[in-house]
């Protein structure tokens, strides 16, 4: 792994997580700067600057063209995100968000795996995450087409008779 002096840890889990997270990057890169990006202020040891940034109930790249520019003038040589669980379900936005930041994109997770967030992993995780649809939402569009399909059904049947008629 190249030189790290610039981390960015984007605060997307619980303080337990960011302790865990904190005490690695540490070890790993103890000259590093980590700059943190919380919802809340948060003080912990170690953290060079903390950017409070409430992005709302979920993370989207839409909703951050502020804190885009609040970081357009810095370089952070690794993004990190934060998992509460292995995977990283649910966190696709934030996966998002760091394909948007920086180059070198890492997910520390709960279970204290440091991994890293190539496009490759990012797309499987797209496909998975869009196969787990709640069962609502396919019956939802299931209910529409057959409802769809009855309406033009009842359409071209008002025809046939006009036709016949004539």
């Amino acid at each position: 792994m190249k030189e790290i002096h610039n981390i960015l840890l984007l605060r997307t889990a619980s303080k337990d997580v960011c302790e865990k997270a904190l005490e690695f990057l540490k070890v790993m890169f103890p000259e590093a700067k980590i700059t943190i990006i919380s919802p809340n202020k948060i003080e912990l040891e170690g953290i060079y600057k903390v950017i409070v940034y409430d992005w709302g109930d979920k993370i989207s790249i839409f909703r951050v063209k502020r804190l885009n520019q609040i970081l357009r003038d810095k370089e952070f040589d690794l993004t990190l995100c934060l998992w509460e669980n292995r995977k990283g379900l649910g966190y696709l936005n934030v996966d998002l968000l760091l394909f948007y930041i920086g180059k070198d994109r890492y997910a520390f997770t709960k279970e204290g795996d440091f991994i890293e967030l190539t496009k490759r992993r990012f797309l499987k995780k797209l496909f998975h995450e869009l196969s787990l649809l709640p069962l609502k939402f396919l019956l939802i569009i299931t209910l529409t087409l057959i409802l769809g399909i009855t309406y033009v059904y009842c359409l071209l049947e008002r025809i046939l008779l006009d036709i016949r008629k004539i």
